[in-house]
Parts: C-alpha cells; structure tokens; sequence
C-alpha cells in the first residue's frame, strides 16, 4: 500500500495496526473534515517521519528517504514508483521501459 488514510485521530488502535501493515508508504491522520493532524512516512511497519506537513511533501520525503537509504521499490509498486520518478518528476527520463514509455504517451497526448 503506499496510502493510508485514518479516518478518526480517536481511533488510535486502528491507525497503529493500519500503519504497520504498510511495507512503504504515506499516511495521513484526519480529525474529521478539517486539515490532516499529522503526515508522516512509513518504511517496512515504522513510522519514519511524521508532521511532514503535506501530503506531497511526505511523497517528496518518501522518494528521498528510497534514495538516500538505497532501498529497492516495493514489487507490487515497482511500476508506480517509476512512473512518478521519471515522468512526473523527470529524473533518469531517458532511461525509459515499454510500459513506461506507453504511460507516457497516453498521458501526453
């Protein structure tokens, strides 16, 4: 999974057992319909960082966070993550495969 959305800040359990089952990931803790709590980045269960401010800002941490510890992409979001590094953030964007490249080209035409 690499969202996780908690409903209720009340519901402390739940949020814990949920964030523990995310190899790599986001979650956001929400006090009813206002701004998120808290923001944080997940890795393998822990929660990594937390009060990162924004959603965005937490995806931006998380793809530093794969870099800068060398960590492999989780396999079910091998594609996922790829496709964010290299078309939407254009990073190694002349190293693209097939279904990449395919994603690409629907996207921009």
């Amino acid at each position: 999974m690499i969202f996780c959305v908690v409903a209720q800040s009340s519901a402390a359990e739940d949020a814990e057992r949920d964030i523990a089952a995310i190899v790599m990931g986001i979650y956001t803790v929400l006090k009813r319909h206002e701004d998120p709590e808290d923001v944080g980045v997940v890795i393998e269960g822990t929660k990594f960082l937390n009060n990162v401010g924004s959603v965005i800002m937490g995806f931006n941490m998380l793809l530093g966070l794969i870099y800068v510890l060398d960590l492999a992409f989780p396999e079910n979001l091998k594609y996922t993550f790829k496709f964010f590094q290299k078309i939407i953030m254009t990073l190694d964007r002349h190293k693209l495969n097939a279904k990449i490249q395919q994603q690409k080209i629907k996207l921009f035409s």
